[in-house]
């Protein structure tokens, strides 16, 4: 078992993981940028009940085929959208 991080050593690796993605659009750069401000504002990042709190983090896999330029998305019930596997 990993034993638990203080709260600003998770934050700080958390943006350090951010820093590393590149953006494929400016939608995507948009929502690095608002990510890290959430990060960085101190709120709450896990869910402790269905919606509290609102935003909250998740983690998602992306299953792509390279060849097809595919990616394979699943349907979210409560959000109605297609989404990559996660949680």
């Amino acid at each position: 078992m990993i034993p638990a991080q203080p709260d600003h050593d998770r934050r700080q690796r958390l943006l350090q993981d951010l820093a590393a993605i590149s953006a494929w659009d400016s939608m995507e750069a948009q929502h690095l940028r608002e990510t890290a401000a959430w990060i960085s504002s101190g709120a709450p990042l896990d869910r402790i009940a269905f919606d509290v709190p609102d935003p909250h983090l998740v983690a998602y896999f992306i299953v792509a085929d390279p060849d097809r330029e595919e990616l394979l998305l699943g349907h979210h019930i409560k959000s109605g959208l297609r989404l990559p596997a996660g949680g």
